[in-house]
């Protein structure tokens, strides 16, 4: 089992791992069970690549400062338990 892996792990250039690898060996009319995989694919320490690029958010400049405010935000509380702060982010996730 684990040479068959390793041949769909080979064909995909080191692509695929456990749930991939499952699914080709389905289509190849192997019976698998998909339990099996993972841990065949641990044993042998077959791994699967990243194929895609890596996001990186924006870094912001140090030597920039913050814009003004410009709602005059007071967020200082004049008891506890008065004031509470949190952050929704928008729908499209910009």
């Amino acid at each position: 089992m684990a040479e068959e892996i390793r041949e769909v792990h080979g064909e995909s250039y080191g692509a695929y791992a456990s749930p991939r690898s499952t699914a080709e060996l389905r289509e190849k009319r192997r019976r698998v069970n998909e339990k099996w995989v993972p841990g065949i694919v641990r044993a042998f320490s077959i791994a699967g690549v990243r194929l895609r690029r890596r996001f990186s958010a924006t870094v912001p400049d140090p030597a920039t400062s913050p814009g003004p405010d410009l709602f005059q935000r007071d967020f200082t509380p004049t008891e506890p338990g008065r004031k509470y702060v949190g952050d929704i982010p928008s729908p499209a996730g910009k």
